[in-house]
């Protein structure tokens, strides 16, 4: 029996959850040859590299902004090149994905919903979905209970299967002395005497920078050994940067811009925020979970899912300031909470792990082949 071929297409390699999702699905695939199919050419050296080592052919197709319609026959033709059995497709490129895969006849196509439905794709997405989920052969995955819903409402679908994501657990349960976190503080221009509040995202208007911003100066009214920590970058960044500068804080908050392996920050924060108005199933949560970090989340998306309120972390309502700010500093002046809230975090963390997710996806390809009756050598 062959091996079963799977070719990923998403937009761009970043440092998004998804794109992340879609390399460790790669790299820890078992019973899969897996090709990677991304849209621009925003070459990243540290993904190429990875793909490299763990020899995955990809492809670049040079994509123009705005919509390409030259994405429609590139795609066919790579389709026809590497000949999959599934395509599995990610964000929007559905909307480029989906005629070259009909026409290829490719047996299965996997759609993951990496957000919420309402807000993952623009008017024109919306309607591709739509369309393309009428498909019996095209299969929505939804990465939480609370997605499958709202997917299931949005756009009529009787069936989508739920499969959390998941990150190497092990990669962030290392633990580092006093005198190496020292050392990280003063690699990335950190006081090495202030306490961290850590945010991990894209500057985007999901993310709601400016809430985290607002809270984190409640906070320091309390607690004046604190800084705020943002890594990331996207187009809300400057606006960011000039909010911070407008109320005097360059010298409280870091903006450390994309940082390949973060794993060395969530080893020395000291409390880990996320202040999203809208998400799916942030991989930094598990990320920062694995690492045994102190978590407090806007209570959106699949959060709920992942953090327990007052066992694994902290929940509050989206856009809720002093909620935000009284929960973080609860962590900070509490050590026997942190310590508590640690202990828990390690123990979940072994849910989320990817070898779980990896193993899903590869029986969720396997199931849909036999269910459609096709490639026999594959599914018998």
């Amino acid at each position: 029996m062959r091996k079963l071929k799977v070719l990923h297409i998403l937009p761009k390699l970043g440092f998004g959850g998804a794109e992340r999702l879609v390399l460790d699905l790669v790299r820890f695939k078992k019973n899969v040859d897996t090709g990677l199919c991304i849209l621009y050419n925003n070459i990243n050296p540290f993904f190429e590299q990875e793909l490299i080592s763990i020899n995955t052919r990809y492809w670049y197709l040079n994509k123009k902004r705005g919509f390409d319609v030259s994405m429609f026959n590139k795609i066919l033709t790579i389709i026809n090149d590497f000949d999959p059995d599934i395509v599995h497709t990610h964000l929007y490129v559905l909307r480029y994905a989906l005629v070259p895969s009909i026409l290829a006849k490719v047996p299965v196509i996997i759609h993951t919903v990496h957000n919420d439905p309402y807000y993952e794709v623009d008017k024109v997405g919306k309607i591709i979905h739509y369309l393309g989920f009428k498909k019996q052969n095209l299969i929505p995955v939804s990465i939480s209970n609370l997605i499958c819903d709202k997917l299931k409402k949005f756009y009529q679908v009787e069936y989508s299967p739920v499969i959390y994501n998941g990150v190497d657990t092990e990669n962030f349960n290392m633990r580092l002395n006093d005198s190496t976190k020292i050392d990280f503080k003063k690699y990335f221009g950190i006081p090495i005497d202030k306490k961290i509040i850590l945010h991990i995202g894209r500057f985007a208007r999901q993310k709601n920078h400016i809430l985290l911003v607002n809270a984190y100066m409640m906070i320091k009214e309390k607690l004046n050994d604190t800084i705020l920590v943002l890594v990331g970058d996207g187009p809300e960044r400057a606006k960011i940067e000039s909010y911070v500068k407008d109320k005097d804080l360059q010298k409280n908050v870091f903006f450390l811009g994309e940082i390949s392996n973060v794993n060395s920050l969530y080893q020395i924060a000291d409390v880990f925020v996320l202040s999203s108005d809208w998400e799916g199933f942030p991989l930094v949560l598990l990320e920062a979970m694995s690492a045994g970090l102190p978590i407090v989340s806007t209570n959106v998306g699949g959060i709920s899912e992942i953090i327990e309120d007052k066992v694994t972390g902290f929940l509050v309502e989206p856009r809720d300031t002093y909620g935000l700010a009284s929960k973080i500093i609860e962590i900070l002046k509490n050590q026997q909470l942190a310590y508590k809230i640690k202990n828990n975090l390690e123990k979940r963390a072994k849910e989320f792990d990817i070898r779980k997710t990896v193993e899903n996806y590869e029986k969720l390809y396997l199931e849909m082949l036999k269910k459609f009756k096709t490639n026999p050598e594959l599914v018998n």
